[in-house]
């Protein structure tokens, strides 16, 4: 029984639940793009929207919109891409990551460390802004999967 005196402590649970932040977890993301540079704009704004609608602050989507924008420059500049190939990203929410997947179909060249150089240091960044990078090339293409805890 409740009374203006003793409010029922139903109410409380409600009121603190509906206080709590909640994660929000959009539909995955998932692009495919032609292997050209002024298609990095367009990638870079896609991800950078869809980001917006999770629980990933405005810093921690920086560093994940960089390094994916590495990724898909690596892919563009050294994938030896044919007439016709594209570029495949993928990002969604798992548990508290980000994973994002970038895939390509040309032959992956190793990195060559250049010390010194402005150039070369891509991957570099890529595992200094991400949790996890693992590069998987192959007779059919280079995986890059990245992976991305959320920051609360």
């Amino acid at each position: 029984m409740t009374d203006d005196r003793h409010p029922a402590r139903v109410d409380d649970t409600l009121q603190l639940q509906s206080s709590a932040p909640s994660v929000r977890v959009p539909s995955p993301l998932e692009l495919s793009f032609a292997p050209v540079v002024s298609e990095l704009a367009v990638v870079r704004d896609a991800l950078r929207d869809w980001l917006a609608h999770t629980a990933v602050g405005p810093d921690q989507s920086g560093d994940i919109v960089l390094a994916v924008s590495e990724a898909c420059s690596n892919s563009i500049e050294h994938a030896g891409h044919a007439d016709g190939d594209r570029i495949h990203l993928r990002s969604m929410i798992a548990r508290n990551d980000v994973i994002i997947t970038v895939r390509d179909t040309g032959s992956w060249k190793p990195p060559v460390h250049q010390p010194k150089a402005f150039r070369g240091q891509g991957i570099t960044m890529m595992r200094a802004l991400m949790d996890v990078v693992r590069i998987t090339p192959g007779s059919s293409g280079t995986l890059v999967e990245m992976q991305s805890t959320i920051r609360l």
